[in-house]
Parts: C-alpha cells; sequence; structure tokens
C-alpha cells in the first residue's frame, strides 16, 4: 500500500523516479525531436510509392512524437534551451521538407514550401541568441502546417488545396506582421 502511494506521488508531482534520474533521461525528449528529422525521408518516400497506410503510420508517429517530446521533458523536468530549440528546427523541418516533397511531386506550386521558410526565418532571427520567442499566433501557425502537410498527403482535391495553400499564406502574411508588430514575441 505504502507503494502504490509512493507511485501516485511520483506521478503527480511529475519528478522522475529516483536522484540523479534526470542526468540519465535528459536525452529522451531531444531524441525524440531528432526522430521527426529522422522520418522525414521515409515519409517522402512512402508517401511518393503510394504506401498509404505506411505513410499514415509514420506520420501520426511524427505528431505524437511533437507531443511527447515537450511532455516527457516538463514531467521530467529536463526541459532545456537545447531541447526546445531542436523541437522547433524539427518541427519546421518535417512540415517545410513535406511540403517541398509534396510540391516536388506536383501536389503543390513549387512556391509554397517557401513560405513558411521565410517564418521560420522570421521565428530564429527574432529570438535572441539561445532562447526562443514563441508568439500566440506562431503556435497556430505550426499546428496549421501540421495540419495542412496531414491532408495533403492524404490527398486532398485541387480545390481543398489551393484552399490550404491560400490559407497558408494569408496565416504566413498575419504571423510575419504580428512578428513584426509585437517586437521579439513572448517567452516560452
Amino acid at each position: 500500500m505504502g507503494w502504490i502511494i509512493e507511485c501516485r506521488a511520483n506521478v503527480s508531482s511529475h519528478r522522475p523516479p529516483e536522484e540523479g534520474a534526470s542526468n540519465r533521461l535528459r536525452w529522451i525528449p531531444s531524441a525524440i525531436s531528432g526522430l521527426r528529422i529522422a522520418l522525414l525521408p521515409v515519409i517522402g518516400f512512402a508517401w511518393m510509392q503510394g504506401k498509404s497506410t505506411a505513410t499514415l503510420l509514420l506520420y501520426g508517429l511524427v505528431v505524437l512524437s511533437d507531443w511527447l517530446d515537450g511532455r516527457l521533458a516538463r514531467r521530467w523536468r529536463v526541459a532545456s534551451r537545447w531541447g526546445a530549440y531542436m523541437d522547433a528546427v524539427a518541427d519546421m523541418v518535417v512540415t517545410i521538407g513535406l511540403l517541398g516533397v509534396l510540391a516536388f511531386n506536383g501536389a503543390l506550386p513549387t512556391w509554397v514550401p517557401g513560405v513558411p521558410c521565410v517564418v521560420a526565418v522570421m521565428f530564429f532571427a527574432t529570438s535572441p541568441r539561445g532562447n526562443l520567442r514563441y508568439d500566440w499566433l506562431g503556435k497556430y501557425y505550426g499546428a496549421y502546417l501540421y495540419v495542412m502537410v496531414g491532408v495533403l498527403l492524404f490527398g486532398a482535391s485541387a480545390f481543398v488545396s489551393q484552399g490550404l495553400t491560400l490559407v497558408l499564406f494569408v496565416l504566413s502574411m498575419a504571423v510575419l506582421a504580428n512578428r513584426l508588430a509585437s517586437g521579439r514575441g513572448t517567452s516560452a
């Protein structure tokens, strides 16, 4: 009985179960972010080969890993600047990379991946060294990119593709304007 209560206390307080565990666990969230980047060519290849089940499973793993890495870092109290940077880079590389795969194969106009590239450059350029700054609209932008890529990977019609592209362009301009107007955003 005492062991169950102790385990529940550890889970509810989000502390590592033993002293020194945080050093052993520190690398796991960043490795999960790195896994997202490593899966990019695999997803692109599966999509180009018409392997929709594999594409769905792999893309689902990428989306799940985006949630999981931050959750684990906070739960284990191993969040770091490096981890936050790695997470942001992984998000941008994966979404922009998959937009590039879609554009390369004619599912999107070739200029579309360049739009979130500009937003990514602005994000890093307006974040002080080593301290990423987020704004509220940028968080929604990242979620939109994941949804857009997911919809496009699974066979959106030309009409839906054009609509998603238009929303991406408008949202990108809003994110850039908001970033410029607010200075540097807010700390995460």
